[in-house]
């Protein structure tokens, strides 16, 4: 009932923006049709404005604390305090008894380089959110995939969740962690694909977690160049966290964003692999090496994009693989 409650009130928050009013300038004629459309607009602020103090009326002074700690740890994160952030997070799990659905946590902890706790937080917050709406936490997944990628360890934890993700570009996302040559070509389309204003975020979202991808492979420059079209078409008054992410990332890492050659990003809207990919591709041995060290999860999704079938043992599937590419 209490997650219903922060649902509703998030959605009442959203809403908030679109019900702004503002007076209209000296010089407009204030029509009756006007006068009208601007008294309901008050009336809708004021209705919102209710049911936000009811909201809190309603929580009990854990629950209360629990959301003043919670709201404290957004407001650090926004200004970049990833440690006053993440000190909000530690208090508002540790009074939910860790029970609470928190990913900008794991955000925190992978930005000060924590990736074994990053890595956990971000399975942890997954597997809750999956349980509890039956729907792919597919950012945290990601993370959690960049994090392995940086060398954290743990159970196996695929890119892609059995639950069916219906954003196309966090698909592809998921399939370019998991090694899918055919990734680059699909989140080049979708993302080729926008409006002026990214609507869709497939821009947004295919280029950041490009970024963090080819960032967790330790290759700053291609990372660089992803994140900037990220950002690109990023509105400065967006208050959606994930808009401020390529920004965040870059803030951390000491990169500026706004001096990427027109080349490098020319490259990165080609979701252009590099020619250490190429190299990989073109040596058995390498491949060999590579398929070896991939997880049960990547061997899987390998498998599907190939159509080839997922289940027996680790070796199992391995052998399949490599049959399938000739090796």
């Amino acid at each position: 009932m209490m997650r219903q409650n922060l649902l509703s009130f998030a959605a009442l928050a959203a809403t908030r923006a679109t019900f702004a009013w503002t007076p209209a300038a000296n010089s407009a004629r204030r029509t009756p049709l006007r006068a009208a459309e601007e008294t309901d607009a008050l009336a809708q602020i004021q209705s919102l404005e209710e049911l936000e103090a009811d909201y809190w009326s309603s929580l009990d002074d854990v629950e209360r604390q629990i959301q003043g700690a919670s709201r404290s740890g957004a407001a650090f994160l926004r200004q970049g305090d990833l440690e006053g952030a993440l000190e909000q997070f530690d208090r508002a799990q540790q009074l939910s008894k860790n029970t609470r659905y928190e990913w900008h946590r794991g955000i925190c902890l992978y930005y000060l380089d924590r990736f074994d706790e990053a890595r956990v937080d971000f399975v942890e917050n997954a597997q809750r959110y999956e349980e509890r709406f039956s729907e792919p936490a597919s950012e945290e997944r990601l993370f959690a995939q960049a994090c392995a990628l940086r060398g954290a360890k743990g159970d196996e934890f695929a890119a892609a969740s059995e639950l069916r993700e219906t954003r196309p570009v966090l698909r592809a996302c998921a399939a370019l962690f998991g090694s899918d040559n055919n990734a680059a070509k699909t989140l080049r389309d979708l993302c080729d694909r926008t409006d002026s204003v990214d609507a869709l975020r497939r821009r947004l979202l295919g280029h950041f977690y490009a970024g963090l991808y080819h960032d967790a492979l330790n290759d700053a420059e291609r990372a660089r160049a992803h994140l900037a079209l990220a950002a690109e078409r990023v509105s400065a008054d967006d208050q959606d966290f994930t808009a401020r992410l390529p920004r965040l990332h870059a803030s951390v890492r000491g990169w500026s964003l706004d001096d990427v050659s027109d080349e490098a990003k020319r490259a990165a809207a080609a979701f252009d692999l590099g020619g250490a990919m190429e190299d990989i591709l073109d040596d058995p041995e390498i491949m060999r090496e590579g398929i070896d060290a991939m997880t049960v999860a990547m061997l899987k999704e390998a498998l599907k994009a190939r159509g080839l079938k997922r289940t027996g043992l680790k070796a199992d599937l391995k052998a399949r693989l490599l049959e399938d590419l000739g090796l």
